[in-house]
């Protein structure tokens, strides 16, 4: 198994066990609303009628969108729902900033370099898709291309996205639940991603609750009434520091890697949100360091690496100064993940099925 689609797998583990420790606080289990499984809903069951349904992935939640019977958030979504490409001019439609994006055939026309060759999607068929690339010429893009095509997906599936510099840490999110009809019941944080995999381009490592630092939250709420969202979902910015300003990257419409930061120092109150449940107020308590659990025990392995002292010499920053660590998954069960996924490359290195 190569490695995004390990780490993907990963991620919608943390998020399901995220949930599962958060109904159980509140009383309840997956099983009880018919969702269980490290994706959520299964792949495994179709779900009954009736059933209260979470999702931590697009592509799960695109199978339910318009279909009744079911419980779940959001209800609606009037845009492409895991199209990168095409969120660009619904921002724009709706007074935003985006990071700016461009079409594949005008690669011969950009001028300035690094770029970002950008997967459109999330997922295809229910496989996950390359994030993407950052590529420093137009030949870096067409070999990008060309290893991409040869791993099954075409050039249809990426665009070209400006590259905004300043790492990993000009990353931003506004996340939580929103409510359209009703205002008064949202429940909002900002984090700032401080470490990932892939120089930004993988998979978060460590995410800091922040203050807002520049009316990002007022600008989630017009872009949410716009579309008017309900439902949980976490809104990613770019910084540009050159410039002094934010960009709208990605929206999430669900569950997301590190939503247990609510359940584990805002009161639980996003499932409360979801269940309906009026209770809580997820007020801050004092500043979370989200740190995956995966991600760490990788870097522990490293420690030699500057990358990995870098990592480590976050985490004992925010320790000192009082911050909640919060590891997700747990170590021994990021341990378990870890060891399952290096027995799954041996059996299909040796032909073992």
């Amino acid at each position: 198994m190569s490695e995004q689609p390990s780490n993907v797998v990963f991620s919608n583990f943390v998020s399901a066990r995220s949930l599962r420790r958060g109904l159980a606080r509140l009383g309840e289990a997956l099983h009880e609303h018919g969702a269980a499984g490290p994706f959520v809903p299964p792949l495994s069951r179709e779900p009954r009628r009736g059933d209260r349904l979470f999702f931590t992935d697009e592509s799960g939640l695109g199978r339910y969108l318009g279909r009744e019977g079911f419980e779940f958030h959001p209800r609606r979504v009037d845009w492409p729902l895991d199209d990168k490409f095409a969120f660009v001019g619904v921002v724009r439609a709706a007074g935003g900033d985006p990071v700016p994006g461009r079409p594949l055939e005008e690669l011969d026309r950009i001028e300035r370099f690094p770029i970002i060759l950008k997967g459109r999607h999330s997922w295809v068929d229910d496989r996950p898709h390359p994030r993407g690339a950052i590529c420093r010429s137009a030949a870096d893009v067409r070999a990008a291309l060309d290893r991409f095509a040869r791993e099954g997906f075409p050039a249809s599936g990426f665009y070209l996205q400006a590259w905004i510099p300043d790492g990993v840490t000009n990353c931003w999110s506004v996340s939580g639940w929103f409510d359209a009809e009703r205002p008064e019941r949202e429940a909002l944080l900002v984090t700032q991603k401080l470490a990932a995999t892939r120089d930004g381009l993988g998979y978060a490592l460590l995410v800091g609750t922040m203050p807002d630092p520049g009316g990002l939250v007022e600008r989630s709420r017009r872009l949410l009434a716009a579309l008017r969202y309900t439902g949980p979902f976490e809104l990613e910015f770019l910084h540009d520091s050159l410039a002094g300003t934010f960009h709208e990257l990605e929206l999430n419409p669900r569950f997301w890697l590190q939503h247990s930061v609510f359940v584990e120092a805002r009161d639980n109150v996003l499932l409360r949100r979801y269940l309906g449940r009026e209770d809580g107020a997820g007020a801050a308590s004092r500043d979370v360091l989200w740190v995956s659990g995966v991600g760490l025990l990788t870097t522990l392995a490293r420690s030699l690496q500057p990358e990995s002292r870098a990592v480590l010499g976050v985490v004992r920053d925010w320790r000192r100064r009082g911050a909640q660590i919060l590891v997700d998954p747990p170590l021994p069960v990021a341990l378990r993940l870890l060891l399952a996924d290096a027995w799954r490359r041996v059996r299909a290195r040796i032909g073992v099925r």
